[in-house]
């Protein structure tokens, strides 16, 4: 597809979904599978690769300079929701010794930009046993977050909230994490994550790419997938309440 439009999102507007919902699926565009496919393919490096940096940090008793929390509004409680950026502002955000080791990491973005869409920011998120994330949502619409879930507890009843889960939008039951896949979703719709208590006691931690949405072009009518701003805040409001 041509994606030119996406140097400039300014001049770019968004095309319609057929079926619009808060995720998005490998089959509403074709770069959503090819972000999927590049993640997904490359899962197990990714994965080694974040692992083999913590372990280094650690050594060097610089873990805690990388890996810092969150927000307190996207805590459960102090210190559960680690952030370890890789990606700030569309520009790589490690140190050289650090980036050597996240190689393919950084070349699976690079690809993503280079193929798909300009990728915004790229963090290792960690979130510790019986944690949760509390509702929240994103500012705008012409980004697209996508999450790769490098390490979950197993989840044998996939239709439950007792898995550790994201739940995006309305939709019930939400989606449990599962090891090498990817979850895209526009994070301008509320969304929260929950990590139940009780199913193991190893950290959930998913990298997460955030993209300008491959859905933007240049030709085709003006398009908003949830209408009017006042309509959206009654959104939000009753999705609180639901």
């Amino acid at each position: 597809p041509d994606l030119g439009c996406l140097g400039g999102v300014g001049d770019c507007i968004l095309k319609p979904l057929a079926h619009p919902t808060p995720w998005v699926e490998p089959g509403h565009h074709p770069g959503i599978a090819r972000i999927h496919t590049l993640l997904e393919g490359a899962w197990l490096t990714i994965r080694d690769e974040f692992r083999a940096a913590v372990s280094l940090l650690q050594r060097e008793s610089h873990y805690n300079q990388w890996c810092v929390p969150v927000e307190a509004n996207l805590q459960s409680e102090p210190g559960s929701f680690l952030s370890c950026g890789v990606v700030f502002d569309g520009a790589v955000d490690v140190g050289r010794p650090l980036a050597r080791l996240l190689n393919t990491t950084i070349r699976v973005l690079r690809d993503i930009k280079r193929h798909v869409a300009p990728v915004g920011q790229a963090t290792f998120n960690i979130l510790r046993p019986g944690a949760s994330i509390p509702p929240h949502f994103g500012s705008s619409e012409l980004r697209l977050r996508h999450m790769l879930s490098l390490s979950a507890p197993p989840c044998t009843a996939p239709a439950s909230t007792a898995c550790a889960h994201l739940r995006v939008g309305w939709e019930m039951p939400p989606r449990p994490f599962v090891e090498g896949k990817v979850q895209s979703f526009d994070d301008n719709f509320i969304h929260q994550v929950h990590y139940p208590a009780g199913l193991s006691d190893q950290q959930r931690v998913a990298f997460v790419v955030d993209t300008v949405n491959p859905m933007l072009a240049r030709d085709g009518p003006p398009h908003s997938r949830r209408g009017p701003w006042d309509e959206m805040e009654a959104f939000r409001e009753a999705w609180w309440r639901h």
